[in-house]
């Protein structure tokens, strides 16, 4: 015997069976055959009415005690591959040099200027 279980939302919580889970199949669920079962996991479906008499459903039971849920799928961004984050990280560590190299070649026309400054008056460098 298979059975759906289902939360109290009427979402289903899982697909159950007596072979496998004997004893373990949960309180708030619903015997189904193996059409029904078959059916079921094709699309995303949710248990709509209370049944109350111990019946077995079938395929012709779907559209009476379920009814298709709606799924919204949302796109997942396309992640770069390694090869175009190392090329981005080599251009982002050439561009972090050159401006490193301008500012040492910066730096070393102050000293230049600063040393003729010095010299100028009569002072060492």
């Amino acid at each position: 015997m298979l059975y759906v279980a289902y939360k109290e939302n009427g979402q289903f919580d899982g697909f159950y069976t007596e072979d496998i889970h004997g004893e373990n199949i949960p309180k708030q669920s619903l015997k189904i055959t193996e059409d029904l079962w078959a059916e079921l996991l094709k699309d995303n479906y949710k248990y709509k009415l209370n049944l109350t008499e111990d019946k077995i459903l079938n395929l012709s039971d779907k559209d009476t005690y379920f009814e298709k849920v709606e799924v919204k799928i949302i796109a997942i961004p396309q992640l770069p591959n390694a090869q175009e984050l190392l090329t981005q990280q080599v251009t982002n560590l050439t561009i972090e040099n050159k401006k490193k190299d301008l500012l040492i070649s910066s730096l070393a026309k102050t000293v230049a200027e600063q040393n003729i400054k010095i010299s100028k008056i009569g002072g060492t460098n």
